[in-house]
């Protein structure tokens, strides 16, 4: 099992009556920053296989930053981004175990600007692996799940 959320997905269930939504992504958030540039990203487990190969200065350009409000212990914050608004820093991308599944998720992607940068593609192709086991401990696809080349 696994489960891959961006961006708004983080919203969705916000007012709902049970947890079920939030504990499933490991998070609960409310509410977002007025969009603007983020300031650096901050790679917190920078040998985790998704994040890996991140730049060390990257950010998406202007996006929203989600604030987080309460995370769950089976999360695990792999990027964050300081609040101008919250004066404090939140997580930006996270896995999360809920029960057998494993679950990849961030809250950037407001902008096509950001959904079209290969670094923000790279990642979430990256979350995607990760959570259907397809991805290396070095953070290179496994055999049959990189790029694929063209016969000569």
């Amino acid at each position: 099992m696994a489960a891959v959320i961006l961006h708004g997905a983080t919203h969705s269930y916000r007012r709902g009556a049970t947890d079920a939504w939030r504990e499933l992504m490991g998070v609960a958030s409310m509410r977002h920053d007025k969009q603007r540039e983020f300031p650096r990203l901050e790679r917190l487990a920078p040998e985790n296989p998704i994040v890996k190969a991140l730049p060390k200065e990257w950010g998406p350009g202007s996006d929203e930053l989600y604030n987080i409000d309460k995370s769950w212990p089976t999360m695990t914050p792999l990027v964050q981004a300081w609040s101008v608004e919250g004066e404090k820093h939140f997580p930006v991308v996270w896995t999360n175990t809920y029960g057998k599944a494993k679950v990849f998720a961030t809250t950037m992607g407001h902008n096509n600007r950001t959904m079209a940068d290969s670094v923000y593609l790279d990642l979430v192709t990256r979350g995607i692996l990760w959570t259907v086991g397809k991805l290396g401990p070095d953070g290179t696809p496994v055999a049959g799940y990189g790029p694929h080349t063209a016969a000569p």
